[in-house]
């Protein structure tokens, strides 16, 4: 742990460093400080993919959380024709839950033209943990 702190605060721009330390960290239960190694990394990496994906995964698990918030980092993760499908899963899950049903509805339909395996495909991901009624969806 020292020397990853030390790496960090010696080369905070490092995407690798700081998503090995932010891991660390996760691993020991301590999300604030994971919170904090990756919010560096991204003032200094605003563009990295992986530091975006890993810091809204986390903003996920901590559910303290804005929904903008997390559809800001998870939008920035994919491109509409890339294949980064767990990316667009969860952006399409977060825009749902944002209460934009009409593009989460469009995501999901490009979603469903993907080719990928049926284990794949009928596999459950992320389950949302709020039920949501019909009254929910016409919104």
């Amino acid at each position: 742990m020292d020397a990853l702190q030390k790496a960090f605060s010696t080369n905070p721009q490092s995407p690798f460093i700081a998503m090995r330390l932010a891991r660390f960290y996760h691993n020991i239960k301590d999300l604030a400080q994971a919170k904090i190694t990756l919010e560096k990394a991204l003032d200094m990496n605003s563009n990295d993919r992986r530091l975006h994906y890993t810091y809204a995964k986390l903003l996920l698990e901590m559910k303290e959380s804005s929904g903008d918030l997390i559809r800001y980092h998870l939008q920035k993760l994919f491109t509409p024709s890339d294949t980064n499908y767990d990316a667009q899963m969860l952006f399409g899950r977060q825009i749902f839950i944002n209460g934009d049903r009409d593009k989460s509805k469009a995501v999901f339909y490009q979603l469903g033209t993907a080719k990928i395996g049926t284990e794949i495909r009928e596999k459950l991901y992320y389950p949302i943990e709020r039920e949501f009624s019909w009254t929910d969806c016409k919104a």
